[in-house]
């Protein structure tokens, strides 16, 4: 999977014979995918920093697919209830697609809601590089290697 693999972010998608319609978030829903996204918290940090858009085309790889994997491992709900959202569907819709349809439609509704994901969490994103950064000078760990003894 070392070659880079582009997903067209179209607004459509099929999923089974049903055409699905993907749509950014409504000011309406913006309580819900607030409460959603700070629920998952550093993971969704971790996809949005390893996923960029190359003219208007999500770019895949491999460290993409581990933090979409690890995101949802640790956050279904959330990630079911966050495609719900972008698609119109219930939560119970998206648990019974199948698995690649499932992801499709994940990576979807990252690049349909692209906008309010970086400009949400791009500060969040900038505060915890510094966190860390400064965690790391002041225990001296910068650069370092734990030794096992």
């Amino acid at each position: 999977m070392n070659e880079l693999k582009r997903l067209l972010p179209g607004q459509e998608i099929k999923v089974g014979e049903e055409l699905i319609h993907l749509r950014p978030f409504t000011f309406g829903q913006l309580p819900k995918v607030i409460t959603l996204v700070g629920k998952m918290g550093e993971d969704i940090i971790a996809v949005l920093q390893t996923v960029s858009l190359e003219n208007s085309e999500l770019v895949l790889n491999e460290k993409v697919f581990t933090a979409i994997f690890n995101l949802c491992e640790k956050h279904w709900d959330s990630v079911t209830e966050l495609i719900a959202l972008g698609t119109g569907k219930p939560t119970t819709w998206v648990n019974e697609i199948a698995g690649a349809e499932g992801v499709e439609l994940l990576f979807g509704t990252i690049t349909g809601n692209w906008s309010f994901f970086k400009e949400r969490l791009n500060p969040i994103i900038a505060q915890t590089k510094a966190q860390l950064a400064a965690k790391k000078i002041k225990t001296g760990s910068a650069g370092k290697k734990s030794s096992p003894l």
